[in-house]
């Protein structure tokens, strides 16, 4: 009496969710199967929720700032369960949901779902979280299962091109307990927004001349505080010297001018003391030291585009 013993056995089958599953019943016989010893309540064993549910990202519009629909599609070991069973998905830092504010984000079914399954969604616009949930009537699907698919609508991509961070789903039964789960599903690599209303004029516009160069646009994207405007002139003209704007509309706080006459570039750079510039803004921005071609014909077209701080489009 008073020893520690302990066994080890094969051959069992862990439950499919994490939640409270029963308690083991332990006790000792004697070869006559008569009891000796015997704990009957309070023994439990952790079931950790499976790690290894196959999942990916696809989005129908992979421009920066774009509303779109954002598709997970997965494949499951342990089947899905009825009722109202749930799949919380969590999007990168940057997606908002609800893009409209209208509270219109939905969720749609796909794949190995079938057409008629109906799912329903609620979002926590703050943390990125949707939480979509099978109708309460709806079949379990048991065993593994491959090409099921959440579509969430109303997904406003992040405002800065390339690579988003991951995202995560898991799949709940009906109490919220997890059954499979993916913590870095891929995101998806965004392209640049496109500015509108872009024009472009000098002052005086004689050939040959000293001139202040304006630049207007309507943005795509938010102008961070400290982001930038890289403006690339056409061939036949030049820049150099104390290049300084002269006036701005649309972003507010002081700016600085880098200049690479070679390349021909001018880089207004915000200083951080404005505020964000909304997406939808008119901005116009007007700098000197340029010089104008020395004939009239055509002479090539100017670039425009928005930036970070770290110099991402």
């Amino acid at each position: 009496r008073g020893s520690s013993v302990s066994v080890t056995f094969n051959g069992t089958t862990n439950p499919e969710v994490t939640d409270v599953y029963g308690t083991y019943s332990v006790r000792t016989l004697t070869s006559a199967h008569v009891a000796v010893d015997e704990q009957t309540s309070g023994i439990t064993a952790g079931i950790e929720c499976r790690t290894d549910l196959a999942a990916r990202t696809s989005v129908v519009s992979s421009v920066a700032g774009a509303v779109t629909n954002v598709t997970v599609a997965f494949n499951t070991t342990n089947g899905v369960p009825g009722g109202a069973a749930r799949f919380v998905i969590v999007l990168p830092s940057g997606f908002e949901l609800d893009a409209s504010g209208s509270g219109s984000t939905a969720a749609v079914a796909g794949g190995s779902f079938g057409a008629s399954e109906t799912l329903s969604v609620s979002v926590n616009v703050g943390t990125r979280t949707a939480t979509v949930t099978r109708a309460g009537g709806a079949s379990a699907l048991s065993g593994s299962q491959t090409g099921l698919e959440v579509t969430l609508t109303n997904v406003r991509n992040p405002s800065v091109s390339g690579p988003t961070g991951t995202l995560s789903l898991e799949v709940q039964n009906a109490s919220a307990a997890c059954v499979e789960t993916a913590s870095s599903v891929s995101g998806v690599t965004l392209t640049t927004g496109s500015l509108s209303s872009v024009s472009a004029s000098v002052s005086p516009n004689t050939t040959g001349s000293a001139s202040a160069t304006t630049v207007s646009f309507t943005l795509a994207n938010p102008l961070p505080v400290n982001g930038k405007i890289e403006i690339v002139l056409p061939s036949a003209m030049s820049v150099g010297g104390a290049v300084a704007v002269t006036g701005q509309s649309g972003i507010d706080g002081g700016v600085s001018v880098v200049v690479d006459s070679g390349s021909r570039n001018v880089t207004i750079v915000r200083d951080g003391t404005g505020g964000v510039t909304a997406r939808g803004s008119s901005v116009s921005v007007t700098f000197n030291g340029t010089t104008n071609p020395e004939v009239t014909d055509v002479y090539g077209t100017y670039s425009v585009r928005t930036l970070t701080s770290a110099h991402v489009a």
